[in-house]
């Protein structure tokens, strides 16, 4: 038995898990059930169908599905934007957007279906916990790093206006997406490694979770997982902290250019102030979503330990807001970002003209077809 850190505790302890054999799923024969003074001890009522109903499991997997269809589809249209445009390509901020978009875009593609299935399955189909963890964690952080990386920026270039043309600038502009990728991943490692704890298979849910356990299955006291978190919480104490900071410099600053003009360069002036506050509210509104939509499935755990068995439904519903982060960031882009709407309709008018022409050549291949038979079958009449 795993008790987080303490096998000295005792067994009410609402953070304690047992091994238990586990037949039912295709890809473990193991998994580990909670236990405490409220749970059940009970090993024979295992898997998804202890918790929901099948309709609660098919309602589930479609939401998924979708969340996952549109993520796809959403951040492929972002990426396709952002790389066919030579005047967006070089704005500073578009290295750190393509990673964001990128890491939802790849969240959508590899995790969103894999859970899916797994409510209509009622099984992880992933192989193994540690690497599904990893991915899906490590997609995560990805978009925080890269989150992070954007509040730098945008505070170098209002606080230094004259950096933002030069080369040092653009090339750091372009490298702080690669340093945000390649923090995620290392920062991830620990998670593969035995001594640091485990992503194991939660006997009820069939989810993946992390457990402070060794590779013998002992108890340790800090797991990985236990020092990302304080990493989470300082790296949206700074992002909190480099965005307003950037804010009120930005409002300072435009209140002072606006106060100095003449009133027949107040339209100026209006235009100037309108375009920082779509950019700042835009970036404000994904960064804050983007830990927002995680924070009811925290507050709840953290009223109700064992809610993923009491409030099972409940639990549920703040798995699928947390989710749809893959889904809510390009709607975001678009909704604040005229430019991008303006080459989205582009981008399918484009399309729709491609897809226009090629309708003529097939028209006259099939009206070629026609004739053809038509003459042949005049021959064979005469003969």
């Amino acid at each position: 038995m795993a008790c987080d850190g303490d096998d000295t505790r005792a067994y009410k302890d609402t953070s304690c898990y047992m091994e238990v054999p586990f037949e039912a799923s295709e890809y473990f024969k193991k998994c580990w059930m909670k236990t405490s003074a409220n749970l059940s001890d009970d090993t024979e009522n295992l898997g998804m169908s202890s918790l929901y109903s099948r309709s609660t499991l098919n309602v589930a997997g479609t939401l998924i599905g979708i969340e996952s269809i549109g993520g796809v589809l959403l951040n492929a249209i972002m990426l396709i934007i952002l790389l066919r445009k030579p005047d967006l390509r070089k704005e500073y901020l578009t290295p750190s957007i393509i990673s964001i978009a990128l890491s939802d875009f790849l969240f959508c593609l590899i995790c969103l279906p894999l859970l899916s299935l797994h409510f209509f399955m009622e099984d992880m189909l992933s192989p193994s916990c540690k690497v599904f963890g990893f991915l899906t964690i490590g997609m995560w952080y990805c978009s925080a790093w890269s989150l992070l990386g954007v509040a730098v920026l945008r505070l170098v270039g209002v606080y230094f206006p004259g950096k933002t043309n030069t080369t040092a600038f653009e090339k750091a502009s372009r490298l702080t997406p690669c340093l945000a990728w390649a923090i995620s991943w290392l920062s991830m490692i620990p998670t593969l490694l035995p001594r640091y704890g485990s992503f194991e298979l939660e006997c009820k849910s069939l989810m993946c979770i992390s457990i402070n356990i060794d590779s013998e299955g002992h108890p340790i006291k800090t797991g990985a997982m236990d020092v990302l978190k304080y990493v989470v919480g300082v790296m949206t104490l700074m992002m909190l902290i480099l965005n307003v900071a950037t804010y009120l410099k930005i409002s300072r600053q435009i209140r002072k250019a606006h106060a100095q003009m003449k009133d027949t360069h107040r339209e100026i002036a209006d235009k100037i102030l309108e375009k920082e506050r779509k950019a700042g509210r835009m970036m404000a509104i994904i960064t804050l979503l983007f830990f927002i939509v995680y924070c009811p499935n925290i507050i709840l755990r953290r009223a109700y330990p064992d809610a993923h068995f009491e409030k099972p439904i409940m639990v549920l519903l703040t798995y699928l807001i947390g989710w749809s982060s893959g889904i809510i960031d390009p709607i975001i882009y678009i909704i604040c970002q005229e430019r991008y709407q303006k080459e989205i309709k582009e981008l399918l008018q484009m399309m729709k003209t491609n897809t226009t022409c090629s309708s003529p050549s097939q028209n006259q291949n099939s009206n070629l077809t026609i004739l053809t038979s038509q003459t042949n079958s005049s021959i064979e009449s005469r003969t």
